[in-house]
């Protein structure tokens, strides 16, 4: 059986490694790819390892990113002397591999089939969206790296319910509203689960929350009053966008439903998916609510960021001006999505299965799994 387990971990790894290399192979030669908000990143890196602060290439604060992806770059330079032109390609090989192994280790713990759990991970490793945000030099693999720990933390947080396991959750939520402003999503989901689903008595949820936000909320509380006194805006100023809330709702769908499948097929794979689950319902109907419960709280965390995080990208491309809705502003959500579709599919692999032979079963799931992974 530690066998087994061993040799599941060894092919994980193998999958992380591979997903390193990819990474490397593809930024060696010319280095991670450039965009305005990389300047900055790479500028305030720079300006902070020669001991002049968070300055950007134009000699103004930075205020419009949080500091950590820079402040990462800024050791390296004064470590090991390498320049964050060249680090961020490493950084980001490295964050991809613990990505990919991180996420194979997730669906490992939560899924019954390893068939599933090695196409779910090959799922990550081939990602559209996830391989172009590491090939940027941009912080979304960071974003991504910890909110994968998150994740991981919360759910050793519902089993135990102790402090060890709250700050272990709390430190990767914070770590991250430090890399992308949009990591108060984690604070929000982090909150919800421990109050939705935390084993502890109501007083003591109360107590953790309030522990929670206060290990969560000051490092970039400090940040955004500092943010306030040297440019008199918490986050920075922005223009006004010139998008409207249904062109980015339609910017939402386009760049999300392609990660999957061809947008014309994919409402009917999606009606196809909710006829299945619609059935499994009927005919375990006479499921213990407890049981349906687990299931939420299994997939409750993904389920609230993925819903919280689209509707603040949407919101906010709707109310100021930045880059369109596109692969890297979604790029975090591409594993939530990933892992609730494959814990749905694995409780219908399962059910199928006690009904037709289950290497049958498993080879059509492959298949299906297979074609909808080879569009992208």
């Amino acid at each position: 059986m530690k066998n087994n387990i061993l040799l599941k971990w060894i092919l994980l790894g193998i999958l992380g490694i591979l997903g390193a290399g990819i990474v490397l192979l593809l930024t060696c030669r010319h280095g991670s790819g450039i965009s305005p908000d990389s300047v900055a990143y790479i500028s305030a890196a720079r300006s902070l390892a020669e001991g002049r602060g968070f300055f950007t290439y134009d000699g103004e604060y930075l205020v419009y990113q949080p500091p950590l992806y820079s402040i990462i770059l800024a050791l390296i330079k004064m470590t090991l002397s390498i320049d964050p032109m060249i680090s961020a390609g490493y950084i980001n090989a490295l964050l991809f591999g613990l990505i990919v192994f991180l996420s194979g280790l997730f669906f490992l713990k939560h899924l019954k089939s390893f068939t599933l759990v090695f196409l779910g991970t090959v799922s990550v490793l081939i990602s559209y969206a996830l391989v172009q945000a590491s090939l940027m030099t941009l912080s979304e693999s960071l974003f991504i790296f910890l909110l994968l720990l998150m994740l991981h933390y919360i759910e050793a947080y519902q089993n135990q319910g102790d402090i060890n396991s709250l700050i272990l959750f709390s430190v990767p939520a914070a770590l991250a509203c430090l890399t992308r402003y949009t990591g108060i999503i984690m604070i929000l989901t982090g909150l919800i689960s421990i109050i939705g689903w935390g084993k502890n008595t109501l007083k003591e949820k109360i107590k953790h929350s309030l522990i929670f936000l206060f290990t969560t909320c000051i490092p970039i509380g400090i940040w955004v009053i500092r943010n306030y006194c040297v440019s008199g805006t918490f986050v920075g100023q922005r223009a006004v966008s010139s998008f409207t809330l249904v062109e980015n709702l339609k910017f939402f769908f386009s760049t999300i439903l392609p990660w999957y499948l061809p947008i014309n097929f994919t409402i009917y794979y999606l009606v196809f998916i909710f006829l299945i689950v619609i059935i499994w319902m009927l005919k375990e109907r006479n499921l213990k609510i407890t049981q349906g419960k687990e299931g939420i709280k299994l997939i409750g965390p993904s389920l609230i960021f993925v819903v919280f995080y689209s509707g603040i990208i949407v919101i906010s491309s709707t109310t100021t001006a930045y880059d369109h809705i596109s692969n890297r502003l979604l790029s975090p959500i591409y594993i939530p999505i990933i892992y609730i579709l494959f814990v749905i599919a694995d409780k219908i692999h399962y059910w199928l299965a006690k009904y037709f032979h289950h290497i049958l079963v498993t080879v059509l799931f492959g298949i299906g799994i297979i074609l909808m992974m080879s569009y992208p």
